[in-house]
């Protein structure tokens, strides 16, 4: 979408008072990307934990951690995973943190998952901070505009294959320590093709999630 339509309103504010275009989200979440590389976000499976309430800021954060080329994406995700041929720089896989969460359970999500970078805003810095181990990780500011990665990041190409992660959802730990539930690009590939194929969708689709998770965003 963003190569063939890169003017087409691809998030839109609740209250329709704000939107981004396809072109505008891609390029926020590449510049992320080279934020998080900078900080060693440059091999597949890194997990990435993301702090944040509901906003535009968690798609682009989602995305930054996951990127690479979308030729890429779309090999991988409409022919057999695999190594591409073309060259692909893997990005890490992304940890949802919802901040309504109490801190305790927060930071056991942080651990068990190893995040190398949590991502979040100015107003949750402190909770943020408060979530990461001992000298371990650090904590990146989305909306921090005077921290731009403005070198040139080289990474080695890495194949990106189904096995990979692509984001980590925790259960509620209601019977005990709560579990990370570890989805690959495999299947994540496989529930997309699911709901294009059953609810036909199109170019022109659009949705409307009330909730941050991946498997209720994707499947609304």
């Amino acid at each position: 979408m963003v190569a063939a339509h890169p003017d087409r309103t691809c998030l839109v504010s609740a209250l329709g008072d704000r939107s981004m275009s396809y072109q505008e989200v891609d390029a926020a979440a590449s510049a992320l990307a080279r934020r998080l590389a900078l900080r060693g976000v440059a091999s597949a499976d890194t997990a990435v934990a993301i702090l944040m309430d509901r906003s535009f800021e968690v798609v682009i954060a989602m995305l930054g951690v996951l990127k690479v080329r979308e030729s890429v994406w779309t090999q991988l995700y409409q022919s057999s995973l695999g190594c591409p041929t073309s060259s692909l720089q893997a990005g890490g896989c992304y940890v949802p943190l919802d901040p309504e969460f109490p801190a305790n359970r927060l930071s056991i999500y942080v651990e068990d998952s190893q995040a190398a970078v949590i991502i979040t805003t100015t107003p949750l810095l402190g909770l943020a901070r408060s979530l990461l181990p001992p000298n371990a990780g650090s904590v990146l500011l989305i909306d921090d505009d005077a921290e731009e990665a403005t070198e040139t990041v080289v990474r080695q190409a890495t194949c990106l294959q189904g096995a990979n992660l692509a984001y980590i959802m925790f259960t509620s730990g209601s019977t005990g320590r709560p579990k990370g539930a570890m989805v690959t690009h495999e299947g994540l590939r496989d529930l997309i093709a699911f709901f294009v194929d059953k609810m036909a969708l199109g170019e022109s689709f659009s949705s409307l999630s009330s909730s941050l998770t991946p498997e209720l965003g994707m499947k609304t």
